[in-house]
């Protein structure tokens, strides 16, 4: 599960990682679902970089910010994204609770995180799978992590049954957060130190 994001990379991370100019955005330490992000997305056939906000509309105001990989081609509100709307939503990394202590899940080596994503209209949703053994621990979803080689491929539709699987282990690690994660207002750096 993934309810609870951070993005503080600058302009520079994304000329450097996608060679995109990003648009206005503040870092953010405490993105929640219905939040804008940046997304990276395919455009006649051009990556661009916009500004989404975090879930698909569902039914009874429900907010689908999340997307199971095992069945998304199959469900009716994620197939079509699924199949033509694919996204990557880099992020400096993402938050999950264990027994009400937050931590933060971020890549060891100060890389963006590149998440599997769908965009429909100006939303987009994240995909998950089952947690590998490195943070089976915290949680037993974590958002699907994409590896740079497969960033173009995952854009263009390519099958994609192969790299909806746990990242392999030792990139990703997990420090203790903040208590003060719990509250969506609460947003600066001191939210990442437990």
């Amino acid at each position: 599960m993934c309810g609870r994001l951070v993005n503080t990379l600058t302009r520079d991370d994304y000329r450097t990682y996608f060679d995109l100019e990003a648009p206005d955005f503040e870092s953010t330490y405490n993105a929640a679902p219905t939040h804008q992000l940046p997304v990276v997305r395919m455009r006649q056939a051009q990556r661009e970089l916009v500004l989404m906000r975090w879930g698909f509309p569902g039914r009874e105001a429900a907010v689908l910010f999340n997307a199971r990989s095992e069945t998304v081609a199959q469900k009716p509100s994620f197939r079509a994204a699924w199949r033509s709307r694919r996204a990557l939503l880099p992020v400096s990394g993402w938050y999950e609770w264990k027994d009400k202590q937050p931590y933060f899940i971020r890549r060891s080596d100060g890389r963006p995180v590149v998440l599997a994503a769908l965009w429909e209209g100006e939303a987009f949703t994240v995909l998950t799978c089952a947690a590998g053994e490195d943070l089976a621990w915290l949680h037993h979803r974590v958002p699907v992590v994409l590896e740079r080689k497969n960033w173009d491929a995952w854009l263009a539709g390519a099958p994609a049954e192969a790299w909806m699987r746990p990242f392999p282990p030792g990139p990703l690690v997990a420090q203790k957060a903040s208590l003060r994660v719990g509250n969506v207002r609460n947003n600066d750096p001191s939210l990442l130190m437990g």
